[in-house]
Formats: structure tokens, C-alpha cells, sequence
């Protein structure tokens, strides 16, 4: 079901992926892929080999939430693993375990995102309390992006080698439309309450200087926007075929 999901998101079809991962979601819950496992008859290959499987599958499970403005399919609550190392990933390249491991990491911060300020329970949040949470998620996304090697930090130039280019382009993809739909939330929203009274009762409290990139969200919006054309524009140069590349 997870290769069938993978299928259909390729050919872009939203509405099949998001049935076909959900199954497959259920599929792996059955089987206690989101589980510590303490089963003799398991090897540690075998084991790893479960926790990729469903980390790859939440890492689209969450992207697919983001941009269809979904619920995700997994419940970060019933996860007891942790993100696997470097050393865990069955691949040669050790600058393509970094990637994978990377878009692990940014889905957790994407599942942040929805949970906290698109959710059904996030909406009656007071103002304040969503400023902070953007405030904060942002830092981790910005935190995120330092801890990248710059070769492959979005933001600047792809240097790394072309066996990569197609990881880190997806990464970047992924990354700006997670930092766009996080300033959106603040930034095109009807204000419910004015910038000016919101400064100042942070201020009142001691945290007039949190959140000063929430204030030019719409700023970030667009230079999001501007990134991933620069990015679509990329596919084409480095001649990567667009059904592969466009996965959101």
C-alpha cells in the first residue's frame, strides 16, 4: 500500500495517495511499525529496516497533510521510535543518509505546524498563544536549516554532487512550503487582534523581542514563493523529469 501511495503521488494524484496512504498507515499500525520491538526472532537489520519503513511513511504522511490541509493519518502520540541514525539508513552515500535524514527531522517539525495552528483544536487558541507557537516553530525550522551542510542548505546554492541534487531539491520544496504554510497562518489571517496591541501586551510580559519574523510573515511567504520557483526552475536545468520531481 505505501509503494502504491508512492505510485500515485508521482503521477499527482492527491486524492488516491491520501486513500492509499491512509490504508497503508493502518497496515503498519497492525504491525506495530510505530512500536519499540524486544523480538528475539528479529534481527537488529530487520528491525531497522521497520523503523525506516515508517519513518519514510510519515515523512509523506505529513507532507501530504500540509499541502492538502488534512489531518495526517499518524498520531505523534502513538510513536514510541525514535528517527533512526546514519548508521541504521541502508545507503552508501553518506551525504544521502544526511538528506533522509533531514526530511525525518522536517517532518516533525511539519507535523507541528498542523497539529498547532491548523487543527480543529489549535483554532481556539487566543492570538497570543498562536503568535508564540509560530514564534517558536519557526525557530526550530530556522535551527533545522543551520544544521545542514551548506552545500544543501535551502536558501543558497546546490553544490552537491548530481546523485544528490534530486534529494535536495526535494528537501528545499518541502521546506519552503512548510515555512509558507506556518507565516501564512499569521499572515493572511482576519486579525482578531491588532499588531500593535499584541506588541504590547508581549511586551507587558516581558517578550516584546519573540516573534519579530512573525511581524514580515507575509514577507516570508513570498520569498518562499520566489524560492521554490527558482526551484521548479532547477528541475528543468538539471533535466530531472517534472512527474518525479513535482510531488507537491
Amino acid at each position: 500500500m505505501h509503494s502504491q501511495a508512492l505510485t500515485t503521488e508521482i503521477l499527482l494524484d492527491k486524492e488516491a495517495t491520501y486513500i492509499a496512504l491512509g490504508a497503508a498507515v493502518r497496515v503498519a499500525t497492525s504491525l506495530g511499525l510505530q512500536q519499540q520491538l524486544k523480538d528475539p526472532r528479529l534481527s537488529p537489520p530487520e528491525i531497522s529496516e521497520r523503523y525506516i519503513i515508517f519513518w519514510c511513511m510519515y515523512s509523506l504522511d505529513k507532507s501530504l497533510s500540509l499541502r492538502l490541509g488534512r489531518p495526517p493519518a499518524i498520531d505523534d502520540r502513538d510513536i514510541e521510535i525514535d528517527i533512526p541514525d546514519e548508521r541504521q539508513l541502508a545507503v552508501t552515500n553518506p551525504r544521502t543518509a544526511v538528506l533522509l535524514l533531514a526530511h525525518m527531522k522536517l517532518s516533525r517539525i511539519a507535523s507541528e505546524v498542523y497539529s498547532e495552528l491548523y487543527s480543529a483544536r489549535s483554532r481556539r487558541y487566543p492570538a497570543l498563544k498562536r503568535f508564540r507557537t509560530i514564534s517558536e516553530l519557526d525557530t526550530k525550522l530556522q535551527e533545522w536549516c543551520r544544521s545542514l551542510p551548506g552545500d544543501v542548505q535551502p536558501g543558497k546554492p546546490i553544490v552537491c554532487t548530481k546523485e544528490n541534487v534530486r534529494h535536495a531539491i526535494t528537501l528545499h520544496l518541502e521546506y519552503f512550503n512548510c515555512l509558507a504554510t506556518l507565516h501564512r497562518c499569521w499572515a493572511f489571517q482576519d486579525q482578531l487582534t491588532e499588531y500593535d496591541e499584541l506588541h504590547n501586551e508581549m511586551a507587558r510580559q516581558g517578550c516584546g523581542d519573540i516573534g519579530d519574523r512573525v511581524y514580515t510573515g507575509h514577507m516570508i511567504c513570498l520569498d518562499s514563493a520566489r524560492n521554490i520557483a527558482r526551484l521548479l526552475i532547477a528541475i528543468d536545468q538539471y533535466g530531472f523529469p517534472k512527474r518525479t520531481m513535482l510531488v507537491g
